[in-house]
């Protein structure tokens, strides 16, 4: 499943050069280092440790990552799709800049 979602995230990022969506990263290589330091980390909550959920995900540039921790050392990537784009808010329509983030229906 990794080896799918590498897959996904350079399709996401786009192959060729200058193609970018990205807003705050310049390629996939540099979002795939960021993803990897932030699930390293262990982002889930005391909560979700304890009832064991089965996936959990977040956002990080214009992208969602989901991901699984089947045990409590390794840390699986199952799924990196373009984040849902949520309806702008006053704040970010003065701005400028858009809100994204995961719908759970979507994973």
């Amino acid at each position: 499943r990794t080896d799918r979602a590498l897959l996904q995230l350079q399709n996401c990022c786009g192959h060729k050069k200058g193609e970018t969506i990205l807003e705050h990263f310049q390629n996939a290589d540099q979002v795939r280092a960021a993803a990897s330091q932030s699930i390293s980390l262990d982002p889930r909550t005391l909560n979700s440790k304890r009832k064991r959920h089965e996936l959990f995900a977040f956002t990080i540039d214009v992208l969602d990552i989901v991901f699984r921790i089947p045990s409590d050392t390794e840390a699986e990537v199952v799924k990196v799709s373009m984040a849902a784009a949520s309806k702008p808010s006053s704040r970010e329509e003065s701005t400028g800049r858009r809100t994204y983030g995961l719908l759970t229906k979507e994973w």
